[in-house]
This record gives structure tokens, sequence and C-alpha cells, in this order.
């Protein structure tokens, strides 16, 4: 393929047998193409944007080695570095050699010297024509594939632009459901915000356990825990567990959520300490949606 790619000649023979383009700029061409055939590590090179066809492959191969080298991994510049010792051979003597090899070839029936390797040729024609067909092939189906990414893209712009139109719609009407109560409003939450002793969160089917008090004596440690329940942003809600007004244990959380949970048949949520190592309190999910329910909706 390195000689037929470049020499003249009616058959394999007449190629192999002619001395044009045995110039300059023929021995530069067959230099590139011997590169490409019998050492692929230099193909970076020869389709480097900066690859100059008026100066030998060796120069350039020279000139552009170093930054070739400064983006390929380990393994690569050892390709590279065992690869330093080629060198392109005399075109004359590489014709010969080819010759000489399909003299043998012809000895053991493989090719025939009567018509001129013709056999040879038909192969890599063969060859050719398959390569070409794949490539064919490969194109249409990224054609096709560019075509589908580009609907899927058209559907996805299409999908989110009705997912924030109801976003937005549900956001609003979410506002409008929420009632405000702002007289008693210690977060200075937007829609309000509640708190709840112990006892009454235990009276109203909420609070179930706590991990450090036993819930079921009403002790005096009791009295210095309290629950905060506010909202700030529809449809998004926060339960804060208080011990002598600070704050152990925080949890944020949707109500679609907690709906969610409630219709899974999930019967609790743990409120965990700021950490996140350990939970603090026990809360029944249907207990949450009923005071939610009270306080900010109906």
């Amino acid at each position: 393929m390195a000689v037929i790619s470049h020499f003249p000649g009616r058959n394999i023979f007449d190629v192999l047998t002619n001395n044009g383009w045995e110039d300059e700029k023929g021995r530069q061409k067959f230099e590139k193409v011997h590169a490409l055939f019998f050492c692929p590590i230099y193909t970076e090179i020869v389709n480097h944007d900066k690859y100059d066809d008026k100066v030998s492959f060796q120069e350039n191969y020279k000139r552009l080695r170093g930054e070739i080298l400064s983006v390929y991994c380990k393994k690569e510049e050892r390709l590279i570095f065992s690869s330093t010792k080629y060198s392109t051979p005399d075109i004359a003597e590489f014709k010969s050699e080819v010759l000489e090899n399909l003299y043998e070839l012809s000895k053991i029936g493989t090719i025939k010297r009567e018509n001129n390797f013709d056999e040879l040729l038909n192969v890599v024609v063969e060859d050719v024509v398959n390569i070409k067909l794949k490539s064919i092939s490969k194109a249409k189906e990224f054609s096709i594939s560019q075509r589908v990414l580009e609907s899927f893209k058209r559907k996805y712009l299409k999908a989110a632009s009705k997912f924030r139109i109801v976003s937005e719609y549900l956001d609003t009407y979410c506002e409008k459901m929420l009632k405000k109560n702002l007289k008693k409003n210690i977060r200075d939450a937007k829609f309000g915000s509640y708190k709840f002793s112990v006892g009454s969160f235990l009276d109203k089917g909420i609070l179930i356990r706590l991990s450090d008090y036993d819930v079921s004596q009403k002790t005096s440690c009791l009295s210095g825990i309290c629950f905060i329940l506010s909202c700030n942003v529809p449809n998004q809600f926060t339960v804060e567990m208080c011990i002598l007004d600070v704050v152990v244990t925080k949890k944020d959380f949707v109500f679609d959520q907690l709906l969610l949970k409630k219709y899974k048949g999930e019967r609790v949520i743990h409120l965990e300490n700021l950490q996140g190592k350990k939970w603090m309190a026990e809360l029944a999910v249907d207990g949450l949606v009923r005071i939610i329910n009270k306080s900010f909706i109906e």
C-alpha cells in the first residue's frame, strides 16, 4: 500500500519496476506514507496541524516530537521512544524487497506473475471498497444518531419548559392556599411559625418518642423541650427541636414528599442531631400532615 498509494503504473508489477516519482517530492510522499503504514504511532505527527509537507518527515518529527509527547500518557511515550530508531528505507530498495516477496508468494501459488500479481491488487481493492462501504455506513449511522440527539434535545427543552410552567403554577397555587399567621411568628417566617410543647405534640399524636427522654413520664426535664414548625417557602416546611431555646435538631421537607411517605405507608420520620449521627426525636408522618393542614392550610 505504501508503494501503490504514490507511484504510477498500470498494475502492481509496473509500479514496482517503474522509476517514476523517485525525485525529492516523490521521496517525501513515500516517506510519509511508509511511516503511517509501518510506524502507526507516527500518525499523530503526520496528522498534526503544524505538519509541513514542504520538508521531510524526519524534520517534521524532530520539530513536533516534544509537542506530541506532552499530550501522551507514559505508556504512549515509551512507544514513541521505542520508535525513534525508525528510518525510511531507500525507495528502490524497498520496491525491490516487495517484488522479491511477491515472487516468493507466486512460487507457492498464492498469486501469479503471469497476470502481474492481479490477485493481490484485487484483494487490496476489495479491502479498500469494504473500508469505503463501512465508512459510508458509519457516516449514515452518525448522521442518524445526530438527528436522534437533536430530536431528544428539542423534546427535552419542550418538556423542561412545560415543567417550569407547571412548577410555577403549583408554587402560585400553594401560596394562595397557605394562610398567613404572623401574630406568633417567632421565626419571622413568611407564612408564619408555630411553637409546640412536648405535651402538645404527644396529645396531637405527632411525637412518638425522644432518644434521651422517657415521654411516658411527664417530668420537669420535658418542660424545657419544644418543637417549632415554620414555613418560609410554599410547600416547604421546617421542623426544629429545641432544648432551653437551643436548636438541637432541624429537618426541612417538602409537603409533597411527606404525603408520598404517608401514601406508601411509612409511619415515622426521624429528626437527627445537627451532626447527622444520632436521631433525637421520632415523629409520626400522619400527625405532621394533620398539624400542617390545620396550622397553615385549612
